[in-house]
């Protein structure tokens, strides 16, 4: 499956580097967002859909689970929370499922369409707003994907997680557990108690991973074609 970019070819070390740096940096926003900044969002998915967007679903893959790996093992409480690593590796399956359906919304190398002059500058105008429209509406489409998938594979893995540790969900403290206090006190069941609370908190959690995301690997992809023109010009004086 290919990236965003429409290529293959990048270089696998680069794109290693990139997955690494990328894991760190979905741990670095999460600590920054909820320890600092005290906001009750995960947001430990930016960089997934980044490196997902830049190259392909393989090193998305791969940096989701860099980033719960190295964050379920420090410290490490056991290994049932590992089970979340399945959560940030969803994030790259569907975004690059996406990436599969809309490649034209969601290209990360963009080009203007050439225009005549005759169209004149209010037609070139009208088809960059089209643009702008159609990928901001494919990346609301896919956050709302997100939110209902990771919804509901964290519920289910919460659920288990709480059935066979209970000490791990009772010390822990997640932002969906002030929602999950409201739907509780209507006797529903674990699961739906689970998935339900995650929603609220995911609806908007995923629509920003989602745009920051993307406009990441714009602006990586952006800075990549600047540097190979620069190494050419080296090449070829």
């Amino acid at each position: 499956m290919q990236s965003a970019s429409g290529h293959r070819t990048k270089n696998p070390l680069v794109l290693l580097f990139v997955s690494i740096a990328g894991a760190l940096l979905n741990m670095l926003i999460q600590y920054f967002s909820r320890g600092w900044l005290g906001i009750p969002l995960f947001l430990d998915t930016v960089l997934t859909m980044t490196v997902t967007f830049y190259g392909g679903v393989f090193w998305g893959a791969l940096t989701g689970a860099l980033t719960n790996l190295i964050e379920q093992s420090l410290p490490f409480y056991g290994w049932l929370p590992y089970l979340f690593v399945l959560c940030n590796i969803a994030v790259a399956l569907v975004t690059a499922l996406f990436i599969r359906w809309f490649p034209q919304e969601l290209s990360i190398n963009y080009t203007e369409k050439q225009l005549s002059k005759s169209h004149g500058k209010s037609l070139w105008q009208s088809q960059w707003l089209q643009d702008l429209m159609g990928r901001a509406i494919v990346l609301v489409l896919l956050s709302f994907a997100l939110c209902l998938v990771i919804s509901i594979l964290g519920g289910f893995f919460a659920v288990i997680i709480g059935h066979f540790s209970p000490s791990l969900t009772t010390a822990s403290v997640s932002p969906e557990q002030n929602f999950a206090l409201a739907l509780e006190r209507r006797h529903l069941s674990a699961i739906i108690v689970s998935i339900g609370s995650r929603i609220p908190m995911n609806l908007l959690d995923r629509l920003i991973s989602s745009f920051a995301g993307y406009g990441l690997a714009v602006l990586l992809a952006w800075g990549s074609r600047k540097l190979g023109k620069r190494n050419l010009q080296r090449s070829f004086p």
